[in-house]
């Protein structure tokens, strides 16, 4: 669960914006093969999920384009997209993002998977999520006056992989790059896909250059993020499954 009571009150709004939403559509009752969760929860170290089942009376495609023209009070659009669940059976997605997150939060946003019912009509999941930004140990932040040395090495991805290597000892841009590093937030347990990394960069800090360094490595993302859902600690997600 989120640390701060900022964050649980930030949860708690996107839960009761999103489900506020979620309600308002022109649903009709549940198959009976199917029971609505009062208070479903999933999530991981830096992730938490809430979600509810609805039906639509609208088939998919038309249920879909029918929310991506809505978008919830306090959100923006995050774009549509389509898979297919754990049985094979294929969903049509529309999702939201929360703007802005407080501190603390890496993102918040409603997903509604839509998959067809034997019906004629649909079946809605709707996964309000989100996800914060893991605390950093007291190990993780560097002292610049502590390292004299600062060894980059950065290997490039592509047709020609290679890997370009620079050492430098001027203490004011070793100090400007640990203070920056220090004011950065540790990654959340969630995946980022993105087909732009192209370069994984290694730095290290010495304090001489015979040193055993601590190091810091990671891969950039230039402008591009997965603004699918964010995956749940590993943990099993019970799928509005297509109703007979």
């Amino acid at each position: 669960m989120p640390r701060t009571r900022p964050i649980c009150e930030f949860c708690s709004r996107v839960y009761r914006v999103s489900f506020s939403f979620a309600r308002s559509l022109p649903s009709v009752p549940l198959p009976a093969s199917l029971t609505e969760p009062a208070a479903w929860y999933i999530g991981g170290p830096t992730s938490l999920d809430r979600y509810r089942l609805f039906a639509l009376a609208q088939p998919t495609d038309a249920s879909a384009a029918w929310l991506a023209q809505r978008v919830p009070a306090g959100m923006v659009g995050g774009g549509t997209g389509q898979g297919s669940g754990p049985d094979g059976a294929p969903f049509l997605e529309v999702s939201y993002l929360d703007r802005p997150v407080p501190a603390g939060v890496f993102g918040a946003q409603l997903v509604l998977a839509v998959v067809a019912a034997g019906s004629g009509g649909s079946l809605l999941r709707a996964d309000a999520q989100v996800t914060w930004h893991p605390p950093r140990t007291a190990a993780e932040y560097i002292d610049p006056a502590r390292y004299h040395v600062l060894s980059i090495t950065v290997t490039v991805g592509g047709a020609r992989m290679h890997t370009v290597h620079a050492v430098v000892t001027s203490q004011a841009f070793i100090t400007r790059l640990a203070r920056s590093l220090d004011r950065a937030q540790a990654e959340p347990d969630v995946g980022l896909g993105c087909p732009a990394e192209f370069a994984d960069y290694q730095l290290a800090f010495s304090v001489s250059g015979t040193a055993v360094p601590p190091s810091w490595s990671g891969q950039p993302r230039p402008g591009a993020e997965d603004r699918r859902s964010p995956p749940t600690g590993g943990r099993s997600r019970p799928w509005p499954t297509t109703a007979q």
